[in-house]
Order: structure tokens, then C-alpha cells, then sequence
């Protein structure tokens, strides 16, 4: 290891953003959800022990970081950026996302979580930490970001359910019919509503692949929008 890389302490977030950023693990080459393989070999390569990796991320997860977080907002970052999958990783990534919505970000880091709710839109994510990104979203609240936003949830169709509750109910009052197709145990998830035009029901399986990354990009929607009333 380099000189300037070994006088930091395995403590310290400095010491671990280095050997995030030299492990060489493509997402795609997990086989299932909760795979720790890829970076289990890939840490324990550098002779790094993947359980201390997790203790210290589980440490610097918690509240009360200091005024000055610049280090702590670093390693998030990072963490989020490479998409860490071991051993209660999901659960580490929930909570640095609380701490990022809660931290004073500057512009370059404004814009790396940006581009991580965006990857959050297009790729996915565990429950939690989506709904973590939606918040960090909704704290961001950027015009870029609330824009792409916008233009990517065009044609999204969701769950009537979904829906907020005014127009859930604006939808009933109109086509009272509607309902049945919500209803019995082959068809509750079969069909969904238009966010566009309220119309529905309208049949999930010929919407294509694009259906879930709409879909993502309107629920983040709504959470910036249920912070910001008047947000497009």
C-alpha cells in the first residue's frame, strides 16, 4: 500500500474510502439479491477483513455527526456510490441516507446524491433505502432534479392504491366501476392508473420495461411534492 495511503487508521473514513475505491465489483455480477460474494472476495483480496469494513459503517451510521461532517459525508458517498452488498449492508445504507438529508452538503456532494437517486430511479432498490432516496430528494429539492423527475415520470402508471388519497377517491367518484379490477385475489396487482390522465384500469403487462423506472421516478415525485407544495 502507498505511503500517503497507510497513515490512516482502519478508523478512520479516509483509510476506508481508499479501499472502497480499489474494490473492483461491477453490480451486475451479482446472482441474486442479497449475493455477498463479489465483495466478500473482493475485500478479503486486499487482506481486509469485509466484517470490519461493516462495523465501522454501522459506527459512522449513527446520529450525531459533528458540524463539520466533511469526512463522514465522504464515506457515504462512497458507500452508496459503490453499492456496498455484505451482511446488513441494506441496513447501513438506510441510515447513512438519514444522515445525508440531515447533513450540510456542498455542491459537488448536492451532486453526487443526485446522481444516486437517479441510479435509485433507473436501477432500483431495497424498500428502505429508496424511500431514503425520496427524502434526499425532497431535502435537495433541485430544479435539475425535480425536472428529470418530471419528464421521466411522464406515462407512469402505479397501483390505484398508490394514488394520493383526494385523487384515489376523485378516480372512485368518477368510475365507480373502477374498483372491480382492484379486487379479488387473481387482480389486485394487475392493473394500475394512469398518473397522467387518471384513466384505468389499465393492464401492467403491456407496458413494457420502462413501467417500473416511470413508476420510481413519480413516487420520488411525490415525495418532493408533499414537501414543497407547488413543485411541478
Amino acid at each position: 500500500m502507498p505511503r500517503a495511503d497507510q497513515i490512516w487508521t482502519p478508523g478512520d473514513p479516509e483509510y476506508w474510502c481508499v479501499i472502497l475505491r480499489r474494490v473492483k465489483v461491477q453490480r451486475a455480477e451479482f446472482k441474486r439479491p442479497c449475493d455477498y460474494g463479489p465483495w466478500t472476495q473482493a475485500l478479503e483480496a486486499l487482506d481486509v477483513s469485509p466484517f470490519a469494513l461493516m462495523m465501522f459503517a454501522h459506527a459512522l451510521a449513527r446520529p450525531g455527526w459533528p458540524a463539520d461532517a466533511a469526512r463522514q459525508i465522504e464515506f457515504a458517498l462512497t458507500f452508496l456510490e459503490k453499492d456496498v452488498m455484505l451482511f446488513q449492508s441494506g441496513y447501513c445504507k438506510r441510515h447513512l441516507l438519514k444522515r445525508l438529508h440531515q447533513a450540510q452538503l456542498n455542491a459537488a456532494q448536492s451532486d453526487r446524491l443526485v446522481a444516486l437517486v437517479k441510479r435509485a430511479v433507473i436501477d432500483g432498490a431495497g424498500l428502505e433505502e429508496f424511500r431514503g432516496y425520496g427524502r434526499c430528494a425532497a431535502t435537495l429539492n433541485r430544479s435539475d432534479l425535480n425536472a428529470w423527475l418530471l419528464e421521466t415520470a411522464q406515462g407512469a402508471v402505479v397501483p390505484l392504491w398508490e394514488l394520493p388519497p383526494d385523487t384515489r377517491h376523485a378516480v372512485l367518484e368518477a368510475n365507480p366501476n373502477v374498483v372491480k379490477k382492484y379486487v379479488g385475489r387473481t387482480t389486485g396487482y394487475e392493473f394500475g392508473i394512469s398518473v397522467d390522465t387518471l384513466d384505468g384500469p389499465v393492464a401492467f403487462a403491456g407496458l413494457g420495461v420502462e413501467r417500473r423506472v416511470k413508476a420510481n421516478a413519480w413516487r420520488i415525485l411525490q415525495v418532493v411534492r408533499r414537501k414543497h407544495r407547488g413543485t411541478p
